[in-house]
């Protein structure tokens, strides 16, 4: 027996129907607080006096970003063969909910045309606008999805400035040390003989030599 001319579209219909109500069970299952963004700060460690990088989550409910969402499309209105009273708005997430119900339930009551020019075009009317409602339910569980964390990839740059940081110290520490034992050898006191300051007599004659070349 062939298959009739309304098969195809219709196994299309609902195959998408049933992916859209699988989808608005996600949307409805997610967690009322929604991971949106991330803020991220500098602190200094104290002990270690190095920088490290905090992040900090930002959530909004659930029930706020639906609220703000709006659709990007709008839902083709199909004659009203059988008055169903179809409401064809489409602004909220419960709209969508509600209309891809409706939407199964009215055009399966084209099944009785046998696939008729005229029930066919119907239909395939109402697979269109399942398909936006399904575009649109692609877009209310995008903005669900949590943003990626930037820690990987920033994290090895305050690695390398921290990096920067402990050697710029060492360096000069060492630079201190040079130069305090550079002035222990010019500078001597010995409290014991009471002769107070000494000064090397080299650096005194080096001195004096500049001043007199001047």
């Amino acid at each position: 027996m062939a298959e009739r001319s309304d098969a195809i579209p219709f196994r299309k219909f609902d195959a998408i129907f049933t992916v859209n109500k699988e989808i608005i069970a996600r949307i409805n299952q997610h967690p009322s607080s929604v991971l949106v963004d991330f803020a991220y700060s500098l602190k200094i460690e104290e002990g270690r006096k190095t920088l490290e990088l905090v992040e900090q989550k930002i959530t909004k409910q659930k029930k706020q970003l639906l609220t703000c969402w709006k659709p990007s499309v709008q839902l083709r209105p199909i004659k009203d063969l059988f008055n169903d009273k179809i409401d064809w708005t489409c602004k909220r997430f419960e709209d969508v909910v509600h209309l891809n119900d409706q939407l199964h339930e009215v055009c399966h009551k084209y099944e009785m045309f046998e696939g008729t020019s005229p029930a066919l075009e119907a239909i395939q009317n109402f697979l269109t606008n399942m398909e936006i409602l399904q575009q649109l339910l692609g877009e209310i569980e995008s903005i669900l999805q949590p943003p990626d964390s930037k820690m990987q990839e920033v994290t090895p740059q305050i690695q390398a400035i921290n990096t920067f940081l402990s050697q710029a110290k060492k360096r000069s520490e060492e630079r201190a040390n040079t130069l305090n034992l550079h002035m222990a050898s010019v500078l001597t006191w010995d409290p014991q003989q009471n002769s107070g300051l000494h000064i090397d007599g080299n650096i005194l004659s080096s001195a004096h030599k500049m001043s007199m070349a001047n």
